[in-house]
């Protein structure tokens, strides 16, 4: 169980894993950290066994890290294991986290007591917002409530858009296919989450056998990173893989995922197959005006042959028979020029994952550049998006105000986050979150999953 010594491990091995120094910055504490009952004076204390020196001073060591601290509490009477949880309690424990240096939150759904999830999670928004510590608000009501209908973006930093997820590649595609038409809902500052990554995590039931092959894992992690997600590897950081190492610290991509634009990526284009399942091309802008494009094989045959799978500039925006430069962010390596697409053989239930850039764009301010880059996410808003609540900002200020910076990893119990946490709480307490959404033009509905 989750304890004193097992966080201060896992917090050396961030650090020693080279995790920390590729941007994991946040060391969050899960469930069962807390005492049974309050204390007389009705505040939280930690388990006294489990963590006998108390919360603040495990905070201070991992902030002697160089690493943040973050906490989990639940939105109801008890958190999901039982342990005392915050609702009626909300500016209480505010102060107590805030008092205790805590730098994020996991606020679950367990034991609500049926008061709305809008109404629950509010009020610790606003908590949090009066201890004026700037505190990451991760919101995890499991999407029951359509958090990203717009009522969740004025609370929270993220908000679970799914069940939990499973080490297992079932649950990864099933969750993919929840979270990847809300698209028009995240944005700078406002982020769907689809729960956290199952790289290097063993299967349920067998320790000895990894819940998904490498492949499956580095997809896993792609389409993540492409959906602009909280990156959450529920692996154990003191018995890292080489594997799992080098998927979760892979540079180019962990770029696309804290891209300043914030536009989630989304399928294109999709070919379904009748024989061997669907082979999609899914894009997002960047802000420097190049586009990420993942190419993804759903075939289930994992003993049948790759498949090829073509992008033409054309689904991406990019003006027809513009050549581009193409990055293959997996294989670190730049690819030829192409006049009009890529294409790639990506084995069963894996990805190519690409950085495509015009070739206009090579001298970053000429006009031919800025030409393209307005074609690039004029293209973009033209594309069919879901109906969000609320008012949809122009582009152009892209990260500056917020500066936003997303990634997450967990082991085990724990979870360590890298954000621009004083960014992202002073755009909470002034009450608004800025987001660079396409604006939607037909295409399905926000519950069509």
């Amino acid at each position: 169980g989750v304890s004193e010594g097992l966080i201060r491990a896992q917090a050396e091995a961030l650090v020693a894993s080279g995790l920390r120094d590729a941007g994991y910055a946040y060391l969050n504490v899960d469930d069962c950290w807390m005492a049974a009952e309050r204390n007389a004076d009705g505040d939280l204390e930690a388990h006294p066994e489990r963590f006998p020196s108390g919360i603040r001073a495990l905070s201070d060591y991992v902030h002697s890290l160089g690493l943040k601290f973050g906490l989990y509490s639940s939105a109801g009477q008890l958190t999901c294991a039982g342990f005392p949880a915050g609702m009626g309690h909300e500016a209480r424990d505010a102060a107590r986290y805030a008092e205790w240096g805590v730098d994020y939150l996991k606020y679950d759904n367990c034991h609500s007591g049926g008061v709305p999830p809008r109404v629950r999670f509010a009020a610790m928004s606003e908590a949090l917002n009066a201890t004026g510590r700037p505190i990451v608000f991760s919101m995890c009501e499991w999407g029951v409530d359509g958090p990203w209908e717009g009522w969740a973006a004025p609370l929270a930093n993220t908000w679970r858009t799914t069940p939990d997820i499973r080490p297992a590649w079932d649950s990864v595609s099933e969750i993919v296919d929840r979270n990847e038409p809300l698209y028009a809902a995240a944005g700078p500052g406002a982020f769907n989450d689809p729960d956290m990554l199952e790289v290097g995590n063993p299967a349920r039931g067998d320790p000895h056998r990894y819940g998904l092959t490498d492949t499956e894992a580095r997809a896993h992690f792609s389409l993540w990173a492409m959906m602009k997600a909280p990156l959450l590897a529920g692996c154990d950081l003191t018995n890292l893989t080489a594997a799992a190492r080098s998927t979760l610290t892979n540079a180019e991509v962990i770029a696309v995922n804290q891209d300043a634009l914030g536009v989630q990526g989304r399928v294109v284009k999709r070919e379904n197959h009748a024989d061997f399942g669907a082979l999609e091309v899914w894009a997002a802008p960047l802000e420097d005006g190049d586009l990420a494009v993942l190419l993804f094989n759903r075939d289930d045959d994992l003993e049948g042959p790759d498949r090829t799978i073509e992008v033409l500039w054309e689904d991406i925006g990019l003006p027809e028979g513009a050549p581009a430069a193409v990055r293959d962010l997996w294989q670190g390596a730049d690819m030829e020029a192409h006049p009009t697409g890529y294409r790639a053989e990506v084995p069963a239930h894996g990805v190519a994952m690409l950085r495509v850039q015009a070739e206009a764009c090579s001298k970053v301010n000429s006009e031919a550049c800025s030409a393209v880059k307005h074609h690039i996410r004029h293209h973009f808003k033209l594309r069919p998006a879901q109906e969000v609540a609320g008012s949809q900002p122009p582009g152009g200020r892209l990260g500056t105000e917020l500066g936003e910076r997303w990634y997450f990893v967990v082991a085990g119990g724990l979870a360590a986050v890298a954000a621009a946490a004083a960014a992202v709480a002073s755009a909470r307490s002034r009450g608004r979150r800025r987001r660079l959404l396409p604006p939607p033009r037909g295409g399905r509905g926000l519950r069509g999953l």
